[in-house]
């Protein structure tokens, strides 16, 4: 019971003779008007001669295994005078102080730039106002770093204005301005000994020693086929012939490989190559590279006059004005309308009517793929949105990889990796045959599990969660309320208002990350008000959705379907993770008798892989 909630226990107990015991429920029927168990916990409306019994049924709602209501009030080794103070301690409950005690969790563990850049996301996604407050109290453990090394004890004017040139650099890459947004003062960039804006320093100072060493090492593994690629890119960067490049590459053909290849290329030059890719998670697999969002201030609510938020004169600007490259990588997920956006904008800062103000552009994904997302949108609507509807793509030059880099020259690997492949083909080109009746079923495999739907994703997190009786804590959410230490292995301590972890992935694998909760509130809100809950962004991750996996190779991978998939490529993305047959397994379930299926929906447009540039729908 040390695992659910108060309110769950009448789902899995019944009451006999002052005893609970575990019975299976049997719920009520028309026949029957009686079901022997309890029922739910009654509605409490807070009001404040009521307040102590409402945030006793939150915290019944929220702490697993209470054996009384004392124990209620009682968080980690500290007994709570009220049922509200412990709701607090929780995070259950919005609190004032918060901000200030993530700022003194987070000075305990670190300084500098990253107590700074924990700063810059409060300002961003948390505090809703009194900004300038927040930056007063804290301005002086900002600096420590500075007046370390000027063996001061206090900051002065040029300290202050060292942390401040660092906040701008971080709030600006997300869109936003000190003063603008949150009436923080600008920093004075004569007292600046680099005159060169941080977002800038960033893509031009590089270790040109390891460009080359990277070089040297991928070119002696390139096949034709890649080299064919990296000529055509590198003659348009070096030519300045400002293409668009589309490298349409399946699964395991060495898309993200020779990427990597070509910005290190461009870079190596002396020439600004930036890295964008439209999933955070394809965004970490480049170096230096970010989100196309977030590079280019594109708007997340998109029209077809859309245009970046970039003014004339800021770093962003400056930057685009300077970029010979631009890779954004799985434009098969990107909305036409952010492209074109982007394009709108680029033109305008670099002065020339060229696509992109005659940037070469290389676009890369898998149109096999999950294409983007559009709520409630028939397959016309869907493909509309793809990027091969705009009016740019008639001018797109596509070059594909078809060399799967996967396959082992070990002959008793090679044929089963070919076949493996040649079964992904098909798979993403909808060419398997249509099977009516059952199969032999696979089953769960032990290394990441993908789902079609986040409900069915959380299904396999709660499950493998009661494996791990370690200590757990509450991160408040919208449907996920327990954070479990064991849960992750870059998890390194959780603080009451901050998680200390570590990345595992990408080119940043080792970089400490210190998260706090941040105030989430949806875009496409669909009820009558404005929704907003706090949480740490972060989740389990035994499982995860198809979706999310895009962009990754893994080992191992596990796919669990309670219903089919309901989104074009997904089956395709779950199978192609791994380059093996031996390593995927698949286990479906009936979404109503939960019985083993022998066999799963794969969803797909045939006009998604034809070679001519669509019309806008």
């Amino acid at each position: 019971m040390r695992h659910i909630v108060y309110p769950d226990v009448f789902q899995h107990f019944t009451y006999t003779q002052s005893t609970f015991i575990l019975r299976k429920k049997r719920l009520s029927s028309p026949n029957d008007r009686m079901a022997d168990t309890v029922g739910c916990i009654p509605m409490i409306a807070f009001n404040p001669h009521t307040a102590e019994l409402f945030y006793l049924r939150v915290l019944l709602y929220r702490v697993p295994g209470p054996t009384s209501f004392r124990d209620l009030r009682k968080v980690g080794d500290v007994m709570m005078d009220t049922y509200l103070a412990a709701c607090i301690a929780h995070g259950i409950v919005d609190n004032d102080n918060e901000v200030d005690s993530v700022m003194e969790e987070a000075a305990n563990v670190t300084f500098g730039p990253a107590l700074r850049e924990v700063f810059a996301n409060m300002l961003m996604f948390v505090l809703r106002g009194e900004h300038l407050q927040f930056w007063e109290r804290h301005k002086r453990v900002l600096g420590e770093d500075f007046m370390h090394r000027a063996a001061v004890n206090e900051p002065d004017e040029y300290i202050l204005n060292q942390v401040l040139l660092d906040l701008k650099d971080q709030v600006e890459r997300h869109g936003f301005t000190l003063s603008g947004h949150f009436g923080l003062p600008e920093p004075n960039p004569l007292h600046d000994h680099n005159q060169t804006p941080r977002i800038i320093q960033h893509e031009i100072e590089h270790n040109m020693e390891e460009l080359q060493a990277n070089i040297t090492h991928t070119e002696n593994r390139l096949n034709h086929e890649q080299q064919t690629v990296i000529k055509t890119v590198m003659e348009s960067v070096e030519k300045d012939l400002g293409k668009m490049v589309a490298l349409d590459a399946s699964s395991g053909t060495g898309k993200t490989f020779i990427l990597c290849h070509i910005l290190n290329k461009v870079r190596a030059e002396g020439k600004v190559a930036l890295a964008t890719a439209v999933s955070g998670i394809a965004a970490t697999l480049l170096p230096k590279g970010t989100t196309f969002h977030s590079r280019t201030k594109c708007p997340l609510i998109l029209t077809d006059e859309s245009t970046c938020g970039v003014s004339e004169h800021d770093s962003t600007a400056t930057l685009i004005r300077m970029t010979h490259l631009m890779v954004v990588d799985e434009v098969t997920m990107m909305d036409r309308r952010a492209l074109e956006a982007a394009d709108r904008t680029f033109q305008w800062l670099r002065g020339s009517a060229k696509p992109f103000g005659g940037i070469t552009m290389v676009f890369s994904g898998d149109w096999r793929q999950i294409l983007i997302v559009v709520p409630h949108g028939s397959s016309i609507e869907i493909i509309g949105r793809c990027c091969k509807s705009s009016y740019l793509w008639k001018n797109v030059e596509t070059l594909r990889l078809t060399e799967n880099m996967r396959i082992s020259q070990a002959a008793e690997h090679q044929q089963a990796e070919e076949e493996f492949a040649r079964f992904l083909l098909d798979l993403g080109e909808a060419k398997i045959p249509v099977v009516p009746e059952e199969g032999d079923p696979t089953w769960l495999c032990e290394r990441v599990i993908l789902c079609p739907t986040n409900s069915e994703v959380d299904i396999v997190n709660e499950y493998m969660s009661r494996y791990f009786q370690e200590k757990n804590m509450f991160a408040t959410a919208l449907t996920l309320q327990i954070l479990k230490v064991t849960i992750c292995t870059q998890l390194k301590q959780i603080l009451p208002h901050l998680l200390v972890a570590k990345s595992v992935i990408g080119v940043n694998a080792g970089r400490a990350l210190l998260i706090p909760r941040i105030t989430l509130i949806p875009s496409d809100n669909i009820f009558p008000f404005t929704l907003r809950w706090k949480q740490f962004p972060v989740r389990p991750c035994f499982a995860m959705t198809v979706n999310k996996s895009q962009g990754q190779s893994l080992q191992h991978v596990g796919v669990f379907c309670t219903r089919d998939f309901f989104s074009r490529g997904q089956f395709y993305v779950a199978a192609s993770r791994v380059g093996r047959s031996n390593r995927l397994r698949i286990l479906a379930l009936d979404e109503e008798t939960k019985k083993k299926r022998h066999f799963l929906s794969n969803v797909f447009f045939t006009e998604v892989l034809t070679q001519e540039p669509w019309e806008p729908c």
